[in-house]
């Protein structure tokens, strides 16, 4: 969760910088932005990605790609711990 909250921060200064940097594809456009950040950080995170918010500019592209690539190793190297932890701990019984 804080992975997805670093990022959205990181998308909210992104809208400061370039307020263009998101393109809002369906639904309200008025809604707040930490909201809407949030969203769109959990969508990149777990590759999800609706297309309802889409980056426009070019650092925003890449902080998206950037977030989901973080969020496939972070399962990866999660699940890998798991796999590690079970087979040590079945070494260790025997």
């Amino acid at each position: 969760l804080l992975i997805a909250v670093f990022w959205a921060i990181l998308y909210q200064i992104i809208v400061i910088l370039d307020p263009s940097a998101f393109q809002i594809m369906v639904g309200p456009k008025d809604l707040d932005l930490r909201y809407l950040m949030f969203y769109f950080s959990f969508t990149s995170l777990t590759t999800l990605a609706y297309g309802d918010i889409m980056p426009v500019n070019e650092l925003a592209r890449v902080a998206a790609a950037g977030e989901g690539i973080v969020g496939v190793l972070f399962l990866t190297i999660f699940i890998a711990q798991l796999v590690n932890l079970h087979v040590f701990h079945k070494t260790v019984k025997k």
